[in-house]
């Protein structure tokens, strides 16, 4: 890992962050693993790491957000579908598809996604009443006159932090 030294407010631009930033997966593997250790010896709070991190993601989301027309005309630039910068392998790819099928004036596939939309209402239904059951519930079907015990779905959750930015 490339080690930064402490920066100054004049120092402390997103140019030399990023500079200073690994951008091999093992410098980046490294960098975490700081966090990870400093975190687990109690020099670091775990919270305040946490939102730090946090808001970094959000950063560099906007940032990338942003910045990405002018870095792939910047990448046009080179001349060449796939190049090497800084160690770092960029390809020139078409990320995305979108298809926009209401011009098209199928019938059938109107038909097919009115028919989706209502079985997905039925599917919703049914499982709202699944999950409404407590213990078992004994069920008839009136079209088989089949019997069976009816369970309510297994319920799983992951306990995390939800933080908010102001």
């Amino acid at each position: 890992m490339k080690k930064t030294k402490t920066s100054t407010s004049t120092e402390a631009t997103p140019t030399v962050w990023v500079q200073n930033y690994g951008l091999t997966k093992l410098e980046q593997a490294d960098l975490a693993a700081v966090i990870i250790n400093k975190v687990a010896e109690g020099e670091l709070n775990a919270l305040e790491a946490k939102l730090y991190l946090k808001s970094a993601e959000a950063v560099i989301s906007k940032a990338m957000e942003a910045i990405d027309y002018e870095a792939r005309r910047e990448a046009e630039r080179h001349g060449e579908k796939t190049f090497k910068l800084k160690g770092v392998k960029v390809e020139l790819a078409t990320t995305g598809v979108k298809y926009d099928f209401t011009l098209c004036n199928d019938e059938e596939l109107k038909k097919l996604e009115e028919d989706l939309a209502e079985a997905k209402k039925k599917v919703d239904a049914r499982k709202k009443f699944l999950q409404g059951i407590t213990g078992s519930l004994t069920f008839v079907d009136e079209a088989t006159g089949e019997v069976r015990k009816l369970y309510p779905p297994v319920k799983s959750s992951n306990d995390g932090l939800k933080i908010t930015f102001e």
